[in-house]
């Protein structure tokens, strides 16, 4: 009983952060310090911004250092890698295999650590996007279940889509890798823009061709209001003609762009007037 009143007055105490010392009923002392969780707070801390440091210089052998001695490489209670996401800020591909093969899990589609200050440190995009202009990181995040077709946050997000990026970067590697790991090639973005019109417009001969392989669909028909999603036939068709967009043979002839053109015919392209009237 005696016991049990000491620890009620001492309870108060320890959890305000006092340190203190009393005897248990065999006269041993007794250490009761909360500061301890402190003490661990700082530790976990240290070992945190000594990680950020070993991670940013690209030093793999502290790095590994540090992760068996106990380093988190996982998320933080806000759902953010902080690890993986220096690894991929600094380039740090040797250190980012090995974050990965360790278990450092990847983060959510909806988590704010896939999304980062993009490359001219103004618009803010996710790191797939950030990266696509780097094929190797590109892929292992890939490989490690990276989604192809996420979105980021902020203004103009959708047009950041990495696929749509790596058309505009006029990287073929990337936007093959991506294709490969499932990205979506007839997704849109902010602006009404595909990437069979990105490549299109920046005449990516070998581009088109990878997206016409990786399933764009050469007779889409792209939304007609910024940051909608491309039309079905039949609604592009329901549409007055003056008002309907145009498909990609339209926009190629348009555009004076003929050996395009030609490509999209050979994988079964028409003009928004011989769609719409198969449609009717």
């Amino acid at each position: 009983m005696i016991k049990n009143k000491l620890s009620q007055f001492l309870l108060p105490l320890v959890l305000t952060g006092t340190l203190l010392t009393a005897c248990d009923s065999d006269a041993h002392p007794l250490v009761i310090g909360s500061n301890s969780v402190g003490n661990n707070a700082m530790m976990v801390s240290q070992q945190s911004d000594s990680l950020t440091k070993a991670i940013a210089s690209g030093d793999l052998p502290t790095v590994k250092q540090l992760v068996e001695g106990g380093a988190s490489i996982d998320l933080d209670d806000q759902g953010i890698n902080q690890p993986i996401r220096i690894a991929v800020k600094k380039g740090q591909v040797r250190i980012l295999r090995y974050l990965l093969e360790r278990g450092a899990r990847m983060e959510t589609e909806r988590s704010r650590a896939f999304r980062r200050v993009g490359i001219n440190g103004v618009t803010a995009t996710n790191v797939l996007s950030s990266i696509s202009d780097e094929p190797e990181m590109l892929e292992l995040l890939l490989q490690y279940g990276a989604k192809p077709n996420l979105v980021g946050v902020g203004a103009d997000a959708a047009d950041n889509r990495p696929l749509l990026v790596a058309v505009r970067q006029g990287n073929l590697e990337s936007v093959q890798i991506l294709l490969d790991y499932g990205a979506d090639p007839n997704l849109g973005g902010e602006s009404p823009d595909t990437a069979l019109s990105w490549a299109l417009a920046l005449e990516h001969k070998k581009i088109l061709k990878a997206l016409l392989r990786g399933g764009a669909n050469a007779n889409i028909f792209p939304s007609s209001d910024d940051g909608g999603e491309p039309l079905s036939l039949r609604k592009a068709c329901r549409l007055p003609p003056a008002k309907r967009p145009l498909p990609p043979l339209d926009l190629a002839l348009q555009q004076g762009r003929h050996e395009l053109a030609d490509m999209l015919k050979d994988a079964g392209a028409r003009t928004s007037e011989q769609l719409c009237g198969e449609y009717s």
